[in-house]
């Protein structure tokens, strides 16, 4: 073991030790708190989620949320980690409480928004899937008019069209669609946008 080493300045932002570095002390972190990440919400009154620097906490209760909120302030703190209060959001998903407004947690005050883009995601606080169906269709879209000149192409073949169309373009459409619960009314609508591509690449 050589002599301590004193650390003086941080790493520059895009070096490629960072996120090794970070991820190592979320995960000391997290580790460190009484919340079972193993459980769904649904058998305990608090879930915590990451991914990266992205924490989500669920709960069914304002204090089970400020609990571990509280706890994982603390714990941060021994790493050197600090929440960022700016860029924190909550969702309340339940009709007696409203709309908008503030939620107070510990003693920070937490902006309510209706919805939010998480992971490339977007949540609402109605839980309704349609609004985020209709975003990755307009993606899906986008992806196939900038690839028009191929698809359009007659020195391409149909089956190699329908292949870049499987490969650049549906997983576009299908992005986190694990998450959705699907209604007649969506699966319809995603049936349409993906019939209206392939009525144009078979011509």
């Amino acid at each position: 073991m050589t002599d301590g080493l004193k650390v003086g300045t941080g790493l520059q932002q895009g070096d490629g030790l960072t996120p090794n570095l970070f991820d190592t002390a979320l995960e000391y972190v997290i580790r460190q708190l009484s919340v079972q990440t193993t459980s769904t919400v649904f058998h305990r009154s608090m879930q915590l989620i990451g991914y990266a620097d992205d924490i989500n906490i669920m709960g069914r209760t304002k204090r089970a949320i400020s609990e571990v909120y509280g706890e994982l302030k603390e714990t941060a703190k021994e790493v050197g980690l600090i929440i960022n209060v700016d860029k924190t959001k909550a969702v309340v998903q339940n009709r007696r409480l409203g709309k908008g407004g503030t939620l107070t947690v510990e003693d920070h005050k937490v902006e309510v928004v209706r919805r939010f883009k998480y992971l490339g995601t977007v949540i609402n606080d109605s839980n309704d899937e349609m609004e985020e169906i209709r975003t990755r269709i307009l993606a899906a879209n986008k992806a196939y008019s900038s690839l028009q000149t191929i698809f359009r192409s007659k020195q391409i073949h149909r089956n190699n069209k329908i292949r870049l169309y499987k490969t650049l373009t549906k997983p576009i459409l299908c992005y986190g669609n694990v998450t959705w619960t699907l209604t007649q009314t969506a699966e319809r609508v995603l049936n349409t946008s993906e019939r209206k591509i392939l009525r144009r690449i078979y011509g």
